[in-house]
C-alpha cells in the first residue's frame, strides 16, 4: 500500500495514544501529551541505548513534524488505521495458518501467549471472521491448582498432623466438626468459649483427653489468621490425596486393560469428595491428558464395576463407601506387589480386598496378572539354572598313553577336584547368606534370629536399594520394615526394623530411601541371623539424607558415631 509507505513514524503508537477501540482525537489532549513527551525524550537523549531514538523524536518535534500530522484529521485517520492494523496483523496471520482447525479455548490462551496480544482481542479477531470458539475440555487452572497442592511437601502441615488421632478417637474429620458437635463456630470463637468448655472437661478418659487436645490446637488457630488460613491448605490437601487415590485406581485400571477409562464414573466418585463437579471433570480430565490415558463417557471399562447399591435406600451406604475404597486401595497395593515379583505380599491384598468387597473386578483381572507374572518369573528363572548348569560342565580329561606324564594328570586331576570342592562350598555359602532375606525371589522379613551383638559405635548402613519391603502395613506402622545395602563394620546387606513407623515409612516412600544412611543408638542391641540385621524398636535407628547430613549431626560426632537420643526433626527435614 502506498498508505503504508508514507507512514514511517506512526505517532499514535510512539506518543502512547489510545488508538483502538476508541481512538483519541482531542486536539487538546494531543497537544498535552506531545509536551509531555517532549520533556521526556530531552531527559533520555543520553540513555546509551536509546538515546538516538530519543534525539531523533526531540528533533522531529522541534520541527513541527508531530503537531503538524497529529492536528490534520485526515491524516491522524491514517495513522489510527496503520495503528490497528499493526494490532491486528499477528492475530489474523496466526488465524489464517489454522483456517482448516476447530479453535478451542485453549489455542485462544496460545494465540494470545504468542503475539502478546489480551486474550479479549484475540477472541474479537475470531468472532470478526465469522468462526466460533469451542468451549475448553477442562479448565487448566483448577487442574494445575490440584497438581500443586498435591506436591507440597507433607512436612508443611507437621503441626496439623498432632491433630489427627484426638479427632478420629471422637469420629471427627476436621476440627471445623469438632467445634460443631461442640456448639461452637470457628469464625466466633473466643478465648472465653474455650476456657469455659475446658472447666467441664472432668472425666478422665480418652474422649476427655482428646478435647483437650483439640481445644488446644484451636488455640492456635485463633492466635493467628495465617494458620487458620495454612489449616484449610492442610484440609485441601488431605482432600487431593483421596482424590489421588481414585486416580492412581483410574491409571492402574488402564494398565491393566488397555481400556478407555469411563470418565462419568470416576468424575462422579471425585465430585463426592471435592463437591464441586467442574473441579472434578477439570482434575480427572487434566491427569489423564498429563499421563496420556484415553477416556469416554460411553464406554465402561472391564477393570472397574459400579459397586453394588443398597437395595432398601438405593444409595451405597457410609460402610459400603469405605470398604469399596479400602478394597481398591489393596488393589492398588497388590499391582505394586506384582510389578515388583512379590507375589506372596501381592496374593495377601487381593485375599484382603476380597474381604472388603468381593465382587470388586480388580480382584479378578488381577489375579490372573498375578498368575502370568508369576508363571514368567518361574520360566525365567528356569533358563537361568539351564544356562548356569551349562557352564558349570566339565570336559572329561582324555588319558594320555604316555607314562612319564601320568604323574602330572594325577595331580592335575586332584587339583581339579579341590577347585571344584572350593567352588562348591563358595557357593553353598552364597546360597546359605542369601536364604535368609531372599525366598522364592521375594524378600523374607521374618528371620529366626540367631544371636544378639553390640556394633561398633561408628557402624553406618548404607542403602543400595530404592525399595523398601515390608509385610503387615497397619494403618500406623508397618509390621517388618526391610531395607538392601551394607554395612560399614560386619558383613551385614540387609536391616530389617519392626514397627516401622507409617510416617517415617511415608518420608521414605515420597523421596526414595537409595543412598541414605542408617546410624544406630549407642547401647542399642541388635539381633542377627546370617546377613541380615534385625532391630527391634525403630528408635534404635535415625536416618540420614547424605552423608553431608550425617556429618553435620553434633550428637554422632560427641558420641563416637553412635547416637544417645532419637531426633525425629532429622528425619523430617529429609
Amino acid at each position: 500500500m502506498a498508505e503504508d509507505s508514507r507512514i514511517i513514524n506512526n505517532w499514535y503508537i510512539i506518543l502512547g495514544l489510545e488508538y483502538y477501540p476508541v481512538p483519541e482525537k482531542d486536539e487538546k489532549k494531543i497537544e498535552a501529551r506531545i509536551e509531555e513527551k517532549k520533556r521526556y525524550w530531552l531527559s533520555k537523549e543520553s540513555d546509551p541505548f536509546d538515546g538516538k531514538k530519543y534525539k531523533k523524536y526531540s528533533n522531529l518535534e522541534k520541527t513541527g513534524i508531530i503537531r503538524k500530522e497529529m492536528l490534520n484529521e485526515v491524516r491522524r485517520e491514517e495513522l489510527i488505521k496503520d495503528a490497528q492494523k499493526k494490532l491486528f496483523d499477528p492475530i489474523d496471520n496466526f488465524l489464517k495458518y489454522i483456517k482448516n482447525t476447530e479453535i478451542k479455548e485453549e489455542i485462544v490462551k496460545e494465540i494470545a501467549k504468542r503475539t502478546q496480544r489480551q486474550e479479549s482481542l484475540v477472541i474479537e479477531r475470531i468472532k470478526i471472521s465469522g468462526r466460533k470458539i469451542l468451549p475448553s475440555e477442562y479448565n487448566q487452572k483448577l487442574y494445575k491448582n490440584f497438581y500443586e497442592n498435591i506436591n507440597k511437601n507433607q512436612d508443611e502441615f507437621f503441626e496439623f498432623l498432632v491433630f489427627e488421632k484426638y479427632l478420629e478417637i471422637l469420629s471427627k474429620t476436621n476440627l471445623y466438626e469438632f467445634l460443631a458437635s461442640e456448639g461452637l463456630d470457628i469464625n466466633t470463637l473466643t478465648q472465653k468459649q474455650i476456657d469455659e468448655k475446658r472447666k467441664n472437661l472432668i472425666k478422665f478418659d480418652n474422649e476427655t483427653s482428646a478435647k483437650k487436645k483439640l481445644y488446644s490446637a484451636c488455640e492456635i488457630i485463633l492466635k493467628s489468621e495465617d494458620k487458620l488460613n495454612k489449616y484449610d491448605e492442610y484440609l485441601k490437601y488431605l482432600q487431593y490425596l483421596k482424590v489421588l487415590k481414585i486416580l492412581d485406581r483410574a491409571e492402574q485400571i488402564y494398565n491393566l486393560t488397555d481400556d478407555k477409562i469411563p470418565s462419568e464414573e470416576f468424575i462422579n466418585e471425585i465430585q463426592k469428595i471435592v463437591k464441586d463437579k467442574e473441579e472434578a471433570k477439570s482434575i480427572f480430565i487434566g491427569f489423564c491428558k498429563e499421563k496420556k490415558i484415553p477416556y469416554t463417557v460411553y464406554k465402561k471399562s472391564s477393570g472397574m464395576k459400579e459397586y453394588k447399591q443398597n437395595n432398601n435406600s438405593g444409595q451405597k451406604t457410609e460402610k459400603e463407601d469405605r470398604y469399596a475404597e479400602k478394597s481398591e486401595n489393596l488393589c492398588i497395593e497388590a499391582l505394586r506387589a506384582i510389578k515388583a515379583s512379590r507375589f506372596e505380599e501381592a496374593q495377601k491384598y487381593l485375599n484382603d480386598a476380597k474381604l472388603y468387597w468381593p465382587e470388586n473386578d480388580s480382584i479378578e483381572v488381577l489375579e490372573e496378572k498375578l498368575q502370568e507374572t508369576r508363571q514368567v518369573w518361574i520360566e525365567n528363572k528356569k533358563t537361568e539354572k539351564e544356562s548356569l548348569k551349562k557352564r558349570k560342565v566339565v570336559h572329561p580329561i582324555k588319558k594320555k598313553k604316555s607314562n612319564g606324564q601320568s604323574q602330572n594328570i594325577i595331580i592335575f586331576i586332584i587339583i581339579a577336584i579341590m577347585f571344584c570342592v572350593i567352588i562348591y562350598l563358595i557357593m553353598l555359602n552364597t546360597e546359605t547368606s542369601q536364604s535368609t532375606a531372599v525366598d522364592d525371589g521375594n524378600i523374607v522379613l521374618d528371620g529366626k534370629a540367631e544371636k544378639t551383638i553390640s556394633l561398633d559405635k561408628n557402624t553406618s548402613f548404607y542403602v543400595t536399594d530404592n525399595n523398601l519391603y515390608y509385610n503387615t502395613k497397619k494403618d500406623e506402622y508397618l509390621e517388618k520394615a526391610g531395607i538392601k545395602g551394607s554395612s560399614s563394620s560386619g558383613d551385614y546387606d540387609f536391616l530389617v526394623i519392626e514397627k516401622f513407623p507409617k510416617k517415617r515409612y511415608d518420608i521414605l516412600l515420597k523421596k526414595g530411601v537409595k543412598d541414605r544412611i542408617f546410624k544406630f543408638r549407642c547401647d542399642a542391641k541388635i539381633k542377627v541371623a546370617g546377613t541380615t540385621l534385625f532391630v527391634e524398636n525403630p528408635e534404635d535407628i535415625m536416618i540420614y539424607r547424605d552423608k553431608k547430613q550425617m556429618e553435620e549431626d553434633k550428637q554422632l560426632k560427641s558420641n563416637g558415631g553412635c547416637f544417645t537420643k532419637f531426633r525425629s526433626d532429622i528425619e523430617s527435614k529429609n
